[in-house]
C-alpha cells in the first residue's frame, strides 16, 4: 500500500516553513523526518545508500489518511445569476471531440447543488448527443440525437429546456470553416440535426442552483469547487446560457445570463490566466481547473495565423483532457519549520511507516545574509518536471526496441502504473493522443526520488544522477551551494554572480529564456561553467509566472516524443515561440561548446583522448590520470562514461573555434541514432556514423571566464567507479578546483 506526498516548494532557505501533503492508503500513523541526502541508492558498485537526520521543528508521528488527486481539466462559473429561477433555460457551445469511446462526456452541466447538476448536455456512450435533466431525484435522459459525432470535427450545439412544460430541444450543426469544410468526407455524412422531446414531470425538481461547469459534470464540491466527473476530451469554445427559448446568444438578447469568451484573456496578453471571462452584462466570470490548455486553435482558425498574439479570436478554445492535473489539491498534513542555520544542500522530507517510505526532495539554497561559497551546483529542476512521472516504459509501444534491451521496471514505475491520477510527464501523450505540454510539482512525483535501486534503468532518474554527483563532491571535500532552475529563472544573473564557477547537473535539458540569458551573461562577464552532463540547454521552457510551480513546452521541429499541432507552437505561459533552442537561433553550442547530437540506451562507451588534450593549456585537466588514452571505460550507468544522450562539437552551430576538443567517444552501438533533424538512414547510427560521438570541450573567454563540457549524461555515473579512484573522477576534480580558484585561465 502506498505512502506518498509532495511539498509546497522545492527551493527553500533556512528558517522557512514548509507545508507537506501526504496520502497513506493504509491510514496508519507515519513518521516524518527531515534528512540530508548522501549517496542515493543501493547500487552494488556504489558506497551504499546514505542519509543523515536533521533536527527540525514539526518532525514527528502523524496519523495517516487517504487523499486522492482528481484529474481532469474543465472550467466553471460558480454563480450565474438568474439561472436558479429561470423557467426556460437555453445553452449553447461549440466543441471538437478528440477521444470518443464508450463513456459519457459532459460538455455543459448547470444548476443543481452540492451533489450534482440539474441538467447536463453530453456526448453519450455511442457518440450521440443527449440532454439529461434532473427530475424526481435523478438525471433523466430526455432526448438524444440519431447520428454520432465524429472526432476532430467542430460542431455547434444548443439546447433548450422548459422546466414547467417539460419541452426540450437539441440542435447539432457541423461548423464549416471560412474556406469550406475541412473534412469533406465527414461533412458529406453529417448534416444539421434538430429534434424535440418532452420529459415526464414526476415530481418537484431539486434546487437548481447557479453553478455552470464547462467540460465536465460534478458529483460533489470540494474546497468550494466541483469535483470533476464524466470529463470531456477535446476543445470547447464559446459557451452561453440564457433564460428564454433561444437558438443563439444574439437571439437571447436581454435574457442572456452569461456568455464566456475564452479569447478575452488572450487579448489582455494573459493566456496563462485561470480566469474565463463572461462578456455579457452579467459578468459571471469563472475559473479553469487543472489547467486546460489555452492558446490553442479554435473553430475560426483558418491557417492564416500561427500565434495567438496575432489574432486571439482564432484561439478562443480551451483544450480539455481527462488526465490533466495541475494541482493534486490535497489538504496540508503538517508543517516543518526549517532550522535557520540549515546549510545549503540536497535534502528530503522522509515519510516512513513499517516497511513503506517516501522521500520528497528539497533543495536548500544559501541565505542572503550568508557568505557565498566558491561553487554553485545548479539543480536542473525544469528537466525534473519534464520527466516527472514519465510513463514511457509502461505505456510506450515497442519500448524494448527503443531501449535496445529488456527493461526491468523499478518500484516507482510499477506504482505509477497503478496511480494514473498522479499525472503525466512532458514526454507522454494524453488519452486522445495529443502531447502533454504542462507539468507541475504540486503532486506526488515518484520517479524523482532517492532510495530505490535504479541500476536496472541505468539511473536515468535525473535526481538520482545528480545526487551521485553531490555525494561525490562531499566525499572529495568540494564544497558548493545549491540552487534550482526556479531560482535562476526568478533571480537571473543575481543568483550566479556571487560564485566563481557554476556546475550543472547531469541533464539540464530544459531552459527558459531568462535562464539561458543569465548563463550567457555570467560566462561573458568572467564566470566559469562546468557542464557535467549531456543534452543540455536544448529545449525552451516557460514557467508559470504566478508561482513557478508549472512548466510548459510546445514541441515542433523535432525534440521529443510528440509534436504540437499547427498554429499551437507559442507558449500560453509566456507568449514566446516554443521548440528547441537550436531552431530558435540559439544552439547550445554557443554556451556549452557542444550540443545534442545522438542518443541510445542499451549501453555506454568511453572517450579516446585527442591531440588537443596534450596542449599545455589543458595539461592541468589531466594531472593524475597517468596519461591514459581512454577515459571512462567503466561506470555505474551502462558501463561507460559516454552515453545515453550525448553532445558533440560543431563550429557551424556556434561552438567556439578556439575551443579545445580534448576527447571524443567511440564504439557506440547501432541503437544510438542521430537527433540533429536529418532523416534516419542506415548510416546514421553509432555503429556507422562518426558524427555519433560525445566530445569533451574546453574553452576560455577574454574575461577569464571558461567552459568545460563533457557532452554525456552518463559522465556522473562514472565518478564512483573503483571507489572514486578513476580518471573521470580525477578530471572532474581538477576542473572544479581550478575553476573555483583565482588562477587565471586566459590564453
Amino acid at each position: 500500500m502506498s505512502l506518498h506526498g509532495y511539498l509546497d516548494r522545492w527551493s527553500v532557505v533556512g528558517g522557512d516553513d514548509l507545508r507537506v501533503y501526504v496520502s497513506d492508503e493504509t491510514a496508519d500513523a507515519y513518521e516524518a523526518t527531515l534528512v540530508r541526502l548522501g549517496y542515493p541508492d543501493h547500487h552494488p558498485e556504489g558506497p551504499g545508500f546514505e542519509e543523515k537526520i536533521v533536527t527540525c521543528t514539526g518532525a514527528g508521528v502523524y496519523p495517516g489518511r487517504v487523499q486522492v488527486a482528481q484529474a481532469g481539466s474543465f472550467a466553471y462559473a460558480p454563480q450565474v445569476k438568474g439561472l436558479a429561477r429561470a423557467e426556460v433555460v437555453s445553452v449553447g457551445v461549440s466543441f471538437w471531440p478528440t477521444f470518443l469511446h464508450s463513456r459519457r462526456q459532459v460538455l455543459l452541466a448547470f444548476g443543481g447543488g452540492d451533489d450534482g447538476p440539474a441538467a447536463t448536455l453530453c456526448i453519450l456512450e455511442n457518440a450521440t448527443i443527449g440532454l439529461a435533466v434532473q427530475n424526481g431525484g435523478g438525471l433523466q435522459l430526455v432526448v438524444r440525437t440519431a447520428s454520432p459525432v465524429l472526432e476532430r470535427v467542430w460542431y455547434r450545439l444548443h439546447a433548450c429546456w422548459d422546466r414547467s412544460t417539460g419541452r426540450v430541444a437539441v440542435t447539432v450543426d457541423p461548423v464549416h470553416g471560412p474556406n469550406g469544410p475541412r473534412r469533406s468526407p465527414a461533412f458529406g455524412k453529417i448534416t444539421r440535426e434538430s429534434l424535440e422531446g418532452r420529459m415526464t414531470i414526476t415530481g418537484p425538481e431539486q434546487a437548481s442552483g447557479e453553478l455552470v461547469a464547462i467540460g465536465a459534470g460534478w458529483s460533489a464540491l470540494r474546497h468550494g469547487r466541483p469535483v470533476p466527473s464524466q470529463s470531456f476530451d477535446g476543445k470547447i469554445e464559446a459557451p452561453w446560457v440564457a433564460a428564454n427559448w433561444s437558438s443563439s446568444p444574439q437571439e437571447a438578447q436581454s435574457a442572456l445570463l452569461a456568455m464566456w469568451d475564452f479569447s478575452e484573456e488572450l487579448r489582455a496578453g494573459r493566456a496563462d490566466s485561470p480566469v474565463i471571462t463572461d462578456v455579457s452584462s452579467s459578468r459571471a466570470h469563472g475559473v479553469t481547473v487543472n489547467r486546460p490548455t489555452r492558446a490553442v486553435t479554435g473553430s475560426t482558425w483558418d491557417g492564416s495565423k500561427h500565434s495567438w498574439l496575432e489574432d486571439p479570436s482564432h484561439y478562443g478554445a480551451l483544450y480539455c483532457h481527462t488526465d490533466d492535473l495541475d494541482d493534486a489539491d490535497w489538504d496540508v498534513d503538517f508543517t516543518l519549520s526549517l532550522p535557520r542555520d540549515l546549510e545549503s544542500g540536497m535534502y528530503a522530507v522522509r515519510l516512513s511507516s513499517g516497511g513503506r517510505s517516501d522521500r520528497m526532495p528539497l533543495y536548500v539554497r544559501r541565505r542572503p545574509d550568508c557568505k557565498a561559497k566558491r561553487l554553485l551546483l545548479l539543480i536542473p529542476t525544469a528537466t525534473y518536471l519534464a520527466y516527472a512521472n514519465a510513463r514511457r516504459v509502461t505505456d510506450a509501444e515497442l519500448a524494448e526496441l527503443y531501449f535496445g534491451r529488456t527493461r526491468v521496471l523499478n518500484p516507482s514505475e510499477m506504482v505509477l502504473a497503478q496511480h494514473r491520477e498522479y499525472g503525466l510527464s512532458l514526454y507522454d501523450t494524453h488519452a486522445d493522443g495529443s502531447g502533454v505540454c504542462h507539468s507541475t510539482r504540486r503532486r506526488p512525483i515518484l520517479n524523482q526520488r532517492p532510495g530505490e535501486s535504479a541500476w536496472d534503468s541505468f539511473g536515468l532518474a535525473c535526481h538520482i544522477a545528480d545526487l551521485r554527483l553531490n555525494a561525490w563532491a562531499r566525499a572529495r571535500e568540494i564544497d558548493w551551494d545549491v540552487a534550482t532552475d526556479e531560482d535562476l529563472h526568478r533571480d537571473g544573473l543575481n543568483l550566479l554572480s556571487p560564485y566563481r564557477a557554476v556546475v550543472t547537473g547531469s541533464h539540464p535539458e530544459y531552459c527558459s529564456t531568462r535562464m539561458l540569458d543569465s548563463l550567457h551573461d555570467y560566462v561573458t562577464a568572467g564566470g566559469r561553467l562546468a557542464y557535467l552532463g549531456g543534452n543540455g540547454f536544448c529545449q525552451r521552457v516557460a514557467f508559470d509566472p504566478a508561482n513557478l510551480s508549472t512548466v510548459e513546452v510546445r514541441r515542433w521541429g523535432g525534440g521529443g516524443d510528440w509534436q504540437a499541432a499547427p498554429g499551437e507552437y507559442y507558449f500560453s505561459l509566456s507568449s514566446e515561440l516554443g521548440g528547441m533552442w537550436r531552431n530558435l537561433g540559439r544552439p547550445p553550442h554557443e554556451l556549452a561548446g557542444s550540443g545534442y547530437i545522438a542518443e541510445g540506451f542499451d549501453r555506454c562507451s568511453y572517450y579516446r583522448r585527442r591531440p588537443e588534450s596534450y596542449d599545455p593549456r589543458a595539461a592541468w585537466i589531466f594531472e593524475g590520470t597517468d596519461d591514459a588514452e581512454h577515459i571512462g571505460e567503466f561506470g555505474l550507468v551502462g558501463d561507460g562514461a559516454a552515453g545515453l544522450e550525448i553532445d558533440s562539437y560543431d563550429p557551424n552551430l556556434g561552438s567556439p573555434e578556439e575551443a579545445l576538443v580534448l576527447a571524443s567517444s567511440e564504439g557506440h552501438s547501432s541503437t544510438y541514432m542521430l537527433t540533429d533533424g536529418t532523416l534516419p538512414n542506415p548510416a546514421s547510427s553509432g555503429a556507422e556514423s562518426p558524427r555519433v560521438r560525445a566530445d569533451i570541450v574546453y574553452y576560455v573567454t577574454p574575461t577569464d571566464g571558461a567552459v568545460f563540457s563533457v557532452g554525456s549524461i552518463a559522465w556522473c555515473g562514472s565518478l564512483w567507479s573503483n571507489g572514486g579512484d578513476n580518471n573521470v573522477s580525477r578530471i572532474t576534480e581538477n576542473v572544479l578546483r581550478r575553476f573555483a580558484s583565482e588562477h587565471r585561465l586566459s590564453w
